[in-house]
């Protein structure tokens, strides 16, 4: 369906009251929202996927959510209490630091508490997400053809060419061990030969600032040390890396709630419960869209992905219960 098409139907449903409807028949269910960063960046290699959004766009999302729900203190899911009609819950991933230059004041001015789940490698500046890297070299590579990652060819004479190639070897890398994930991007940064050096695009949080979004009000959760893919990674590995993002925390002296994001949305492996219980975690979420119903399983909350491709209308429509 063409986006217009869809946007069109959307607004429709919002406009007739028909998503309000959806919102009260499924008023016992919990929406949670998730965004990653709130930043303008217009480069369509390095924001392929939008989550990087606009500082305007996110006022707007967060003052439709403000209007339309009972937004939920994260604390009440971390005792294990049951949430109150009409509750949503706004949570952030990964720990960059335009959470707290953009998103806090936002959320401050219409008071409303959040989530943060934060990889902790990126705090302590360890590590960089492997992506960002992936689309810097692709958008600055030196060559006009590369090889897909299964031999096919890829051009990168346009930039629409390079966000396609990204697109290609991000998809191909995004449930891959760590290990093979560094294997693969070292030899794609050989192919591609970047004709500048490399520059992180993003910032991440520091300690100090994690003290400063504790201070305003918010809460911090679980999402790895490295941001592994735990569908396939063995249970030692993850618990391990769970491990180390607890000593961070500690380290620095900051409460963490028993809340964990799954990397990705990549969730161990079946059968690895009492793994995920060992942990001490409370609740964990998916990337999976969709309204979490009371009784339902804890440790696989859906949530929504908030991205630059969502106005009002489009929130109205993922989030009212009936679209699918």
């Amino acid at each position: 369906m063409p986006p217009s098409i869809k946007q069109w139907i959307f607004s429709l449903g919002q406009t007739t009251g028909t998503f309000a409807l959806g919102r009260k028949l499924t008023r016992s269910s919990l929406r949670v929202f998730t965004w990653h960063g709130v930043q303008n960046i217009d480069d369509p290699v390095l924001n392929l996927d939008c989550l990087q959004v606009s500082p305007g766009l996110f006022y707007r999302q967060i003052r439709w959510i403000r209007d339309h729900f009972q937004v939920l203190d994260p604390k009440t899911l971390a005792n294990g209490q049951p949430w109150p009609d009409q509750s949503a819950l706004l949570t952030f991933d990964d720990g960059y630091r335009n959470n707290l230059t953009e998103a806090l004041p936002v959320l401050q001015a219409c008071g409303l508490p959040a989530l943060f789940f934060v990889s902790t490698a990126y705090v302590e500046g360890s590590d960089f997400p492997w992506w960002y890297r992936l689309r810097w070299v692709i958008r600055h590579a030196g060559k006009p053809v590369i090889q897909s990652p299964e031999g096919d060819r890829l051009p990168l004479s346009t930039l629409e060419d390079r966000r396609s190639a990204a697109l290609c070897w991000e998809s191909f890398l995004v449930n891959r061990p760590q290990g093979e994930q560094m294997d693969q991007l070292a030899k794609l940064e050989i192919a591609c030969q970047p004709d500048a050096t490399f520059k992180p695009c993003f910032e991440f949080l520091t300690p100090d600032d994690l003290k400063h979004m504790i201070d305003a009000g918010m809460t911090l959760g679980f999402h790895g040390h490295q941001h592994l893919a735990y569908g396939v990674e063995a249970p030692d590995v993850i618990r391990q890396d769970h491990e180390r993002s607890v000593r961070c925390f500690d380290a620095w002296q900051l409460p963490v709630a028993p809340l964990l994001a799954y990397p990705y949305g990549s969730l161990p492996l079946a059968g690895s419960d009492g793994e995920r219980f060992s942990l001490g975690i409370q609740s964990a979420f998916t990337t999976q869209m969709g309204i979490n119903p009371p009784g339902g399983n804890g440790l696989y909350l859906k949530r929504f992905d908030v991205n630059g491709g969502r106005n009002p209308a489009n929130l109205a429509a993922i989030s009212s219960g009936l679209y699918r």
